[in-house]
Order: C-alpha cells, then structure tokens, then sequence
C-alpha cells in the first residue's frame, strides 16, 4: 500500500488511511502473529533473549483495533487544524468588512488584516500541499527519532510594513512624509516545535521564545472551535494523583477511586484543562529582533505541579517492603504520569488549594474562546491599554488587550457595548504520559524533608546511571502521595522512577527488586564516595549527584546517609509479592500527612529511630498479580 505524495489524500472516506484501518481491521489478527513468529518467546521475567507475554499482547491489542483509533485521531486532528484555519479567514473577512478603507486609522487596520490573511491562507495550502510522509510524522504516526516525546507547535508571526513600491522593505521618508505616503502591510509565519513537556512552560501563555534572532512572545492558544473544542473538564482529586477526566467529569461527585477521599466532590476539584498542541505569537519583526542592548533574556515563572496515577489493579508481582522500616518498592506498566501548568508563580498571599497531596496556588490563564487570545496575569482588565499589534483604537473595547487582531469580541457592535459571541474561560495546561514506573515508599523523615529528598534523588540518579550505563535522561524521578495497599485513608509519600518515552523502555523493572534496588544503592555510594569533588572539600559535583539535582537542595553528608541506610534496609527485605496492606495508623510511621484532622499518628519518633518487626500477612489468593514482564525482544 503506496504512500500517497500530497497529505491532502491521506484523510477521508477514500483516503490511504481509512484503506490502512479497514486492512488492519481485517487481517491484522493474521499479520501481527506472522510478524511474532519470526521472534523467539521469553520464557520468563528475566529473559531478554525473547518476546515477553506482555509485550505480545500489547502488539496484539494494537493491531487488532489500537491502529485503527489511531489512524482516526491522526485524521480528527489534522481535519481540527483544517477548520480552525477556516474559521480564521472567515473571522478576517468579517473584521475586514467592518473596517472603512477611507478612514486613515481603519484603513491601516484594514490592510494589516488583509496581510493576516494572506498569511494564513498560505498555511492552509500548505496543510494540503505538504508532503504526506511529513504529516505522518508530524501526526505521530510515523516515528520522529529527533524528539521522544510529542510535539507542540508555536505558529510565529512577523508582520512589517513598508512603503508601497518599494523592492527591498527599506523606508527612507522622514516623519514629516509618514502621513503622505502608501504603506503595504506584509506578514511572514514560522512554525517552531518543542518537546511537549518542555513546552508547557517554554511556550506558555506570556513567555518569550527566542529562536534565529528573534523574540517570539506567546499571545494564544489553538482550543478549537465552538463545535470541537479542544480542552476538556477535569476533577483533580486533592490528597492524590488521581484525576477523573472520562464520563462526566462535572457532575460525577463520587468518591475517590484511589484514596476513598470525598473531597474530590467538592466544586473547586472541577478543572477546565487543555493539553497544547499549537500555540501562537504575533509581533512586530522591529521589535522582535534580540539586540544587545540587554544580556538576559525575559523569561517568566510558571507554578508546575507533577502527579501521579497508579491503579492498584496494573501493579506487578514482586512488590517488596522492609520488615522493620518504612520503606519498598512496586512497579507497574501503566503510570499515568500529569505534569500541571498552573500558571504563573506568584506569592501574592492568594490562598492555597489542596491538590494532589500538595498545597499549591492556582493562577489559570484566562481564553477567549473565540480566537484563543490568552492572558497570564489572572482575568483581564477593563482598563488595560490598546493591543500593541494594531494602530487603530476606533470600535475596540478597553478588555481588549489579549485578543488576536482578527477576535469578534474585540471590536463593538453598533453604538452599544456588545461584542462578538464569547468568553474567558480559565484554562490549566496539562501533560499527560502513560509509561512504566517504579514507586518506592519513603518514611516522612525524608519524603518531607526537601534536602534529605533531594539529596536521595540526586543519589538514586547517580546509582541508576552507574548500574545501567551512561546518562539515563530519559529517566525522571518525583515524589507523589498515595495510598499504599488497603489502607486507603492514610495516603503515603512516594518517590516515583518513571520513563518519560511513553510506555517506556522496558528495564525498570530491575530497578523494582530488592536486589536491583540494593545494587543500584550500592552503586550510587561508590560514586558519591569515589568522586574527586570529595577530596578537594566540595559537597557534589556534576560528576556525582549534581547531574540532575542544583546544588542548593543537595548535600554529600545527606546523600551519603540515605544510601549506606536504605542499601542496608534493602538487605533486610520481606514479604516479596503483591502490594501489602498497611499495618494500622498506631504502629505504623506515616509518610504523609493525614487526610481526615480527627486521626493522628501515634508515632513518637515518626519516621526515624528503630522500632519492632511487623507481622506481614500473606498475600490474598482472591486478588493475584501478573509475572512481571518486559517490553524488549531478543
């Protein structure tokens, strides 16, 4: 099945992806176990030399019915984009229209317009006219090995005027001519991509993108149409990661399905999110251009918020916990893994929200859902000053200030004070990644201790890329709370090892027993120990524990002491199997703070110090985890 020339062909009814999913449809049960034929079968958790089970029937699973979904979301996005061009252009021809080309200020106005929709037709062609193997790649359906993550786009425009007949863009009149002569507006649009986790703070909402000798400040967001929408409603529950976005996210006011908590019912635990695909600039190439006038670049402060989600059901087998300490590890396949832009970071004195486990304040960008215009300084001002993007103050509102050129609500209708159909709606951006996860449980003297936490993930990343070999930078590791086993209304601290490639890369469930995680310790403290950094008297270097954690959260003496007692504890393991039931909140030491204020923890010394032994009951027969299997293939 050729691969049509122009992506214009690959959507539709008749198009080469429709005839790939009815293929796939149809024959991929028989396909996808020829291909498997021709790989041996892994005969067990530790066999590299072979196809796991899990792996085979992930294959089987996508392609028997996951190609097809795929396909059909590649074909609803690339359709979304299509329209929203659309809608842009006939959005300009309205404004254009309700401009007077005699008046001079309107008629400046006017021609900037008309430069605005050149410029986006010319991305509509190119839309249809780009190669179809480009689109594939773009759409995520065809691997992009420059990125391991998907991509969102910054669309950057730069618009100039200059006197009409001129060939090159000079002017040459003085000031006193500027009135007399003949302006030709002209406009240039480049698209930019990034990372989308790097992107939710690098192309947010009121953020300057530097890139070829320019400044590109972030004005908009692409949030669909009226029709299609591309944000949706999320419940976030506040003492866990869990996040109820399926269904009917504003009136389902169930418990929490993780932690039991019902606060989640509570109406500040509804969320209008968006996950950014395509965001948007629009600056004045003069301005634009970086000088060096000034050495630092403008860069703004956003407040990110990390969660984590794992359902107790995809926990592998071979969770193990300490006999005597609070301290373990579990894996799973399936973490889901939500990176929060909760905009920007201000300690104004606003109030805090519970969220996650985690007492954060919530400043959302504010959107105009007409043109996706945003604002990242709370709800807009009456008062603010003119767009800086338009000449013309006549038929514009004083709310005007962060809507694109071509908004409705941006100009008044008739002698009144009516604008165009639309609101600001407060949006949070979000990053969502499904992959495979280690959690190891922490007691709260460190797991609340920011410079013990630090210096035990500086030391966890130290040890993991002396065990497995060269720099893992596709590993990532925070902390989370969550419940741990069947006591569901004490959530516990976690620090969670996850994959950032999606699904992962098919080895941290070494890093999840005892003796992988004894190793990996071992490791990490002959690395700490060895560096010359120690020798010449300075607490870490970027040789040891200072390659992915700054230096003032991390210690040496911290580090040091987290790994000769945890590789000792981890020497001492019971109780391997399925997830365990928390002993109850009188003998145990809690990691988190409790949930409901009318418990306590009995603890006196909680999270240090020894203690007795606990009785660990044998793991349920009604409740059995899968052999822990992995992705790679021999």
């Amino acid at each position: 099945m050729p691969v049509p020339r122009l992506s214009s062909a690959l959507f539709g009814t008749t198009g080469w992806c429709q005839d790939l999913s009815d293929a796939a449809l149809t024959h991929g049960a028989r396909l996808v176990e020829e291909f498997l034929a021709l790989f041996p079968a892994g005969s067990g958790p530790d066999d590299d030399r072979g196809v796991s089970a899990y792996a085979a029937d992930e294959l089987r699973a996508y392609a028997t019915g996951g190609i097809a979904r795929t396909l059909s979301e590649a074909e609803e996005e690339w359709t979304a984009r299509r329209e929203e061009l659309r809608r842009r252009i006939a959005a300009i021809d309205t404004a254009v229209d309700g401009l007077l080309a005699e008046d001079r200020e309107q008629g400046a106005e006017r021609r900037e317009l008309l430069a605005e929709r050149r410029a986006t037709g010319e991305l509509l062609r190119q839309l249809s006219q780009t190669g179809a193997h480009g689109a594939l790649v773009e759409l995520g359906l065809l691997p992009n090995y420059s990125l391991t993550d998907t991509t969102t786009s910054l669309e950057a425009t730069l618009y100039w005027k200059e006197a009409a007949g001129s060939d090159d863009g000079t002017d040459t009149t003085t000031a006193g001519d500027e009135d007399r002569r003949e302006w030709v507006y002209r406009s240039e649009t480049r698209d930019y991509e990034r990372s989308r986790k790097l992107a939710l703070t690098e192309l947010a909402p009121g953020n300057s993108f530097y890139v070829n000798g320019y400044r590109h400040v972030v004005r908009a967001l692409d949030i669909g149409s009226p029709e299609r929408r591309a944000w949706s409603v999320w419940r976030l529950c506040p003492a866990c990661g869990y996040a109820r976005t399926h269904g009917d996210p504003k009136n389902d006011t169930s418990p929490c399905p993780r932690c039991g908590s019902r606060e989640i019912a509570d109406a500040g635990c509804v969320h209008h999110v968006l996950t950014p695909r395509r965001v948007t600039s629009r600056d004045k190439r003069d301005d634009a251009r970086v000088r060096d006038d000034r050495d630092e670049r403008d860069r703004r402060r956003y407040a990110v918020l990390t969660t984590v989600d794992i359902d107790p059901a995809h926990l592998a087998a071979g969770s193990w916990r300490h006999d005597s300490a609070v301290f373990g590890a579990d894996f799973t396949r399936r973490a889901v893994v939500r990176t929060l832009n909760l905009g920007i970071d201000r300690q104004d004195g606003s109030s805090t929200v519970p969220l996650a486990g985690d007492d954060v304040r919530l400043n959302p960008f504010y959107v105009c859902t007409s043109c996706g215009g945003a604002t990242a300084d709370g709800r807009p001002v009456v008062d603010q000053s003119q767009h800086a993007l338009t000449a013309s103050l006549a038929h514009s509102t004083r709310a005007s200030a962060h809507h694109q050129l071509w908004c409705p609500r941006r100009r008044l209708r008739g002698s009144g004070e009516a604008q165009g159909a639309g609101t600001d709606v407060p949006l949070l951006l979000a990053h969502e990644l499904t992959t495979e996860a280690v959690r190891i449980l922490l007691p709260a003297s460190v797991a609340r201790a920011r410079e013990r936490l630090a210096s035990f993930t500086a030391a966890l990343f130290a040890g993991i890329a002396a065990r497995y070999g060269g720099d893992p930078d596709h590993i990532d590791i925070t902390a989370a709370s969550m419940p741990d086993g069947e006591d569901r209304d004490w959530p516990r601290r976690f620090l969670v090892v996850y994959d950032r490639l999606p699904g992962g890369t098919g080895y941290l469930h070494r890093l999840a027993t005892s003796d992988g995680f004894r190793e990996v310790l071992l490791k990490a403290r002959e690395v700490i120990e060895d560096c010359d950094c120690l020798r010449k008297g300075l607490d870490g270097c970027h040789r040891c524990l200072l390659r992915r954690v700054p230096r003032p959260t991390t210690t040496r003496s911290a580090a040091t002491r987290s790994g000769r007692c945890w590789t000792n504890c981890s020497a001492r393991t019971a109780n391997a199997g399925p997830p365990l039931p928390s002993p109850p909140p009188s003998t145990s030491r809690c990691t988190s703070r409790p949930r409901a204020t009318s418990r306590s923890c009995s603890s006196t010394r909680c999270g240090s110090g020894p203690r007795s032994p606990r009785a660990v009951p044998a793991p349920t027969p009604t409740s059995p985890r899968p052999a822990p299997t992995r992705w790679t293939c021999g």
